[in-house]
């Protein structure tokens, strides 16, 4: 598949890094030259919901991706599903990037639709991937740190996290 941009965006909030999210990050490096991977929720951490840190999800997703993505945080606004939001994640991206977004990758949730303007939306690529072909998700990855099933942890994460299980672990046992 040629790639169709020069550049593109993916935003999640990566609690913990899973292949899920790998595979999404795949497929956007086949239409995109580059891939941003903002970080959502960046500036939490130590909390159910986001137990692991901006950093702890930065290092889980280069160890993966190397010098392929460029990995940056974005905190909330606590705006909801609006085009406000969306207007905030291009103009991080665009500074990320250094130059305007050519994408944005999207699941087929329908908020995601709701982020842009239609003025926005005539100005980016809206790429919808695909995220069902592999049925995991952060909450159940958490749920196998949690009950210390490592052998579903690395079932469901790249080879280049193993190492981390026990750090994640610990993390996830000091917040219950």
């Amino acid at each position: 598949m040629s790639k169709h941009y020069t550049n593109g965006v993916i935003l999640g909030r990566f609690q913990p890094f899973h292949l899920g999210h790998a595979s999404v990050l795949e497929n956007a490096l086949e239409h995109a030259d580059k891939v941003l991977l903002l970080i959502g929720s960046s500036q939490e951490s130590r909390t159910k919901r986001n137990p692991f840190s901006y950093e702890e999800r930065k290092t889980m997703v280069e160890s993966s991706f190397k010098e392929r993505v460029i990995v940056a945080p974005l905190p909330d606004l606590g705006i909801g599903d609006v085009c406000g939001w969306g207007e905030y994640v291009i103009s991080s991206a665009e500074k990320a990037l250094g130059e305007p977004v050519g994408c944005f990758f999207l699941g087929s949730e329908d908020k995601n639709g709701k982020w842009f303007t239609p003025d926005r939306k005539k100005t980016i690529g809206l790429v919808e991937l695909d995220r069902t072909h592999i049925d995991i998700s952060a909450t159940k990855v958490r749920e196998f740190l949690l009950n210390g099933d490592e052998e579903s942890f690395k079932r469901f994460t790249r080879p280049e996290i193993h190492s981390l299980y026990p750090k994640l672990r610990e993390i996830l046992l000091s917040i219950e």
